[in-house]
Formats: C-alpha cells, structure tokens, sequence
C-alpha cells in the first residue's frame, strides 16, 4: 500500500478506482506487540492503517468468513485515518470474511472525516473483554 501510494503523491501512477487485497485463508494475522518488548504490558500492538481510497481486504477469493481469514489480538486491529495527502482522500474501506478476535480496545477505530465510508460484509467478532468492537471519533477539526 506505501509504495501504490508514493507513486500516487509523486505523479508516477494514477489512483485506481479500487485496490483489492486477497487475505491468504486459514491465516491468523497476530496484532499482538513482539514478544520481549512487552513485559509490562505497555508497548502498543501496531494496527492496520489503511493509505489507499476504495480498499478492499477480502479473505480468499470470495471474501467468506468460512475462509478462516482471522485478526488476532493487539488494542485495535484497524485504524483508520483522514489521508495523509491533501488531494487524495480516503472514503472507502471495506473488509470482507475477516474475523476480527481478542482485541482489547476495538477492532476497527478510527478518526477520519465523516466523508469516509467503512464497510464490513461478511464477518464475526469474537471477544471476551473489550471497550468496543467499533469506534468512532470525531475531531473537532472533522469536516461535517
């Protein structure tokens, strides 16, 4: 995704209408912070941010929660955020078949404009202590 994007913000490519991204099935994506530099459970795990506008993350090549695609651990799983380039806006998020499992603050929060779209087709979230498995915040600097 950082490197689609580079070339975006350089000129070399031009933005697709849509990028897909096939999750490998039967895989456990772990968000939990790197074992030894977590002993007192202060180093925050690292989410998913996505960069690109009309991502998609699709588990297999149907996008079916049977395709055993799994995000396990960490606080937040995703974090979704405004573009870090002006003139190229992210509205568009969409995962499809992923579980979402044992996050501890949220598996998908985010702090974008309301101008960005997050979708979620065909997925669980499996929990046993959490703040909330969405999260939406607004900044006072947010467009409306």
């Amino acid at each position: 995704m950082l490197f689609e994007l580079a070339d975006i913000v350089t000129g070399e490519l031009d933005p697709e209408p849509e990028y897909e991204f096939t999750l490998c099935p039967n895989t456990v994506f772990d968000f939990n912070p790197p074992a030894g530099n977590n002993t007192n459970n202060t180093s925050p795990s690292i989410p998913l941010m996505p960069v690109l506008d009309n991502v998609i993350f699709k588990c297999g090549l149907t996008g079916s929660v049977d395709g055993g695609c799994i995000f396990n651990g960490g606080d937040t799983q995703v974090q979704i955020e405004d573009s870090t380039v002006g003139t190229y806006p992210i509205t568009a998020v969409t995962f499809e078949g992923v579980t979402f499992a044992e996050f501890e603050d949220a598996a998908v929060s985010g702090g974008a404009a309301s101008t960005t779209t997050v979708t979620i087709i065909d997925s669980n979230f499996e929990v046993s202590m959490c703040i909330a498995a969405l999260i939406v915040i607004r900044l006072p600097w947010s467009r409306l």
